[in-house]
């Protein structure tokens, strides 16, 4: 069941991770090791975690994580970023190619280049990136992406 825009199931709580959900290849676990590496703390999505248990993991995090599954994918995927930003959870995104259906995905994510560098540099003043995931999820309760969506599944 897909919510609304800034109906939050369950309450935010500590925001203590980055969240990785997805298959986990050797490019992901790659930049998924650098970060742990460069300091800044990781959750992984268990296999079969799903509804409430996996609700509960994307409401304690800082923020929920969009990688490609390799260097020619440049598609975003718009059903990986939908939950946690309908639930006021930020979304980081590696860069994607252009498409005009995923524009209010680019204004409501974080959309980085460098997943390391530019984590590390976006996490470095937490008052700061708070202030900017509330403008990104802003962005994304005046949008209506469900249309979007429905199109790509």
């Amino acid at each position: 069941v897909l919510c609304s825009p800034m109906s939050h199931m369950l309450p935010r709580r500590s925001e203590r991770y980055l969240l990785f959900f997805g298959t986990k290849n050797d490019r992901r676990l790659a930049i998924l090791n650098a970060i742990v590496g460069a300091g800044v703390p990781l959750a992984f999505v268990p296999f079969g975690c799903y509804g409430k248990e996996l609700d509960r993991l994307m409401l304690d995090a800082l923020a929920v994580l969009n990688i490609h599954t390799d260097e020619a994918q440049t598609i975003f995927e718009p059903v990986r970023c939908f939950h946690p930003l309908s639930n006021g959870v930020p979304v980081i995104t590696e860069e994607f190619a252009d498409e005009p259906m995923f524009d209010v995905f680019r204004r409501s994510a974080f959309v980085v280049n460098d997943m390391v560098g530019d984590i590390v540099s976006l996490l470095a003043d937490r008052q700061q990136f708070a202030a900017r995931a509330d403008g990104h999820i802003q962005n994304f309760a005046k949008s209506d992406p469900l249309p979007l969506i429905e199109r790509t599944v």
